[in-house]
């Protein structure tokens, strides 16, 4: 989506994530989620779409999670 000023905006959706977050309760175990730099990655392959290319909406998850 681009805004009427010209800012293009994008969503992007990670799933399972492997970060501290769900240390202190107990969560997935390790390995179980995308890397920061999986979803940087995606990040970066949606801000790297040529001009004139509108991208939306981006979910990323890893293998094998529910949808």
């Amino acid at each position: 989506m681009t805004a009427p000023d010209g800012v293009g905006v994008t969503l992007v959706a990670p799933g399972r994530v492997d970060t501290g977050f769900w240390d202190p309760v107990g969560g997935p175990p390790a390995g179980a989620g995308l890397t920061a730099e999986q979803v940087a990655e995606t990040v970066l392959w949606a801000l790297g779409r040529p001009p004139g290319v509108d991208v939306n909406t981006v979910v990323v998850r890893p293998t094998g999670q529910p949808v």
